[in-house]
């Protein structure tokens, strides 16, 4: 099993040295027809690299504490992480678990116009991204929001899996836009919006995704 793992671990460094896997999660996001939105995010950040380098012995129980420290800091610079006024009271609100898994609260709300696009957790390590893009439909005009998650390659979620790093959250999506698409699990009507939900027990299950027209 060891070696399983490790093998697992070396496989999952070559792209994701320096990423978070988010598991045990709860998220929702709530976006209405002009973009506005607020993405909540209660649950488990893995930091691959760091798991690898202690699974592999690369760097000493001292050490690890050390880059525990820095990871938990690199968090709170973005600060819908946790809460507090400055880095350190956000820093005390990251709560390290074991090893190289973390417990976290992250709000954030804007509105998709302001940037055209938002990744959470980041770019390189993304969970959900939002995008705002041109409507290229025939007779479409003005511009669609698209929501999506995002994962790794299937060789890559092998990996994971064998080191049992799993999927296990859910993302309920609600708005009062009209969704042209969505692939959620189920869907219901709560107050005059609509909400979309996405059980999340597997990487290998196809990403969430729902798209709607963005009103002006």
């Amino acid at each position: 099993m060891i070696r399983v793992l490790r093998f697992s671990l070396v496989c999952v460094a070559l792209l994701f040295t320096g990423c978070y896997l988010p598991t045990d999660f709860d998220a929702q996001l709530q976006i209405d027809k002009r973009g506005n939105y607020i993405f909540r995010y209660d649950g488990k950040l893995t930091h691959l690299g760091l798991l690898r380098q202690l699974t592999l012995k690369e760097i000493t129980q001292e050490e690890g504490l050390e880059k525990v420290g820095f990871i938990r800091r690199d968090l709170a610079r973005d600060k819908a992480f946790g809460s507090g006024a400055t880095i350190e009271e956000r820093v005390a609100n990251i709560k390290h678990l074991r090893d190289a898994t973390f417990e976290v609260k992250y709000k954030r709300s804007s509105n998709i116009n302001r940037g055209r696009s938002y990744s959470f957790i980041r770019f390189n390590s993304r969970m959900l991204g939002i995008s705002r893009v041109p409507n290229k439909a025939k007779g479409g005009e003005g511009f669609l929001v698209k929501v999506f998650g995002d994962k790794p390659n299937k060789e890559l979620i092998e990996a994971l899996e064998k080191a049992n790093l799993k999927a296990n959250g859910r993302l309920r999506i609600q708005t009062d836009a009209k969704v042209l698409r969505h692939n959620a699990d189920k869907q219901y009507s709560s107050g005059g919006l609509r909400v979309y939900v996405w059980n999340i027990k597997s990487l290998k299950k196809a990403s969430p995704h729902l798209s709607f027209a963005l009103q002006q």
